[in-house]
């Protein structure tokens, strides 16, 4: 602060080389680190950036290091297309690359210029959706059995019920329906049909005997009978109207078993 010091530091161009080798974004990324009007100050290989010519040594033009891709980004820095991405096209690939100015004080500008194959940019995002795709496919292989064995233990029943509702239709009430189930709504179905079957038959069996009986106390006996078991009754009284046409006398009473 009062002026009685300075601070130097040496930087030797072999090591900046060194530090843009380890900087690449992929293996075939390049980085150059240069100055106006496109002299190579860095690059990986520090031989590329030096040129005899005439006796004499001096520094490499960008477009002199036998790397096109960099060669078409000092195009883009002599336009002052700086710190934007670029898309590029050299030795058969596609590039994206920028040029940006290194920030700082310099008594020279310095620029670093960066260039990378689209396609090793894209190599992550490429073995993600790999992965997520075979993660995919196995999903897919474990489920698609248990969807078809769960299908198939639901349908089961749904078909057993759609047998016994063919049944009911063609008044065929000889068996009793058996079907159950896991699924709640399906196991509740089937106690339905079970019951409308067996009240269609009952009531079907009071018909019959309503045609065929000839005794009339057997007649509402077996009438009581039959009305017990249909409404799950416990016990069940018959009344008829006496010859008064004005009072009610019990006619038939049964308990259920």
């Amino acid at each position: 602060a009062d002026g009685t010091a300075v601070v130097g530091a040496d930087l030797v161009l072999s090591e900046l080389a060194r530090a843009l080798a380890n900087q690449r974004v992929s293996p075939s990324a390049e980085l150059a680190l240069f100055a106006e009007p496109g002299a190579v100050i860095a690059y990986r290989e520090q031989g590329r950036a030096v040129r005899e010519q005439g006796g004499e040594v001096r520094l490499a033009q960008l477009d002199e290091i036998g790397v096109p891709v960099l060669g078409r980004l000092l195009t883009h820095f002599n336009a002052r297309e700086l710190g934007t991405a670029l898309e590029l096209s050299a030795d058969g690939r596609d590039w994206v690359g920028l040029v940006a100015a290194l920030p700082g004080n310099l008594a020279q500008p310095l620029y670093l210029a960066v260039a990378a194959p689209r396609d090793e940019l894209l190599t992550d995002a490429q073995r993600i959706l790999r992965e997520q795709l075979l993660i995919s496919i196995g999903m897919l292989a474990i489920v698609v059995p248990l969807v078809w064995l769960m299908a198939r233990r639901v349908s089961k029943p749904l078909r057993w019920l759609a047998r016994e509702a063919e049944a009911i239709r063609r008044f065929d009430f000889r068996t009793p329906v058996v079907v159950r189930s896991r699924v709640l709504e399906i196991d509740e179905l089937a106690g339905s049909m079970g019951t409308l079957k067996t009240t269609i038959a009952n009531f079907i069996d009071i018909g019959s005997a309503l045609s065929g009986e000839r005794d009339f106390d057997r007649l509402l006996a077996h009438l009581l009978y039959e009305t017990l078991t249909i409404s799950g009754a416990r016990a069940g009284l018959i009344y008829l109207l006496h010859d008064d046409e004005r009072t009610l006398r019990p006619a038939a009473l049964r308990r259920a078993d």
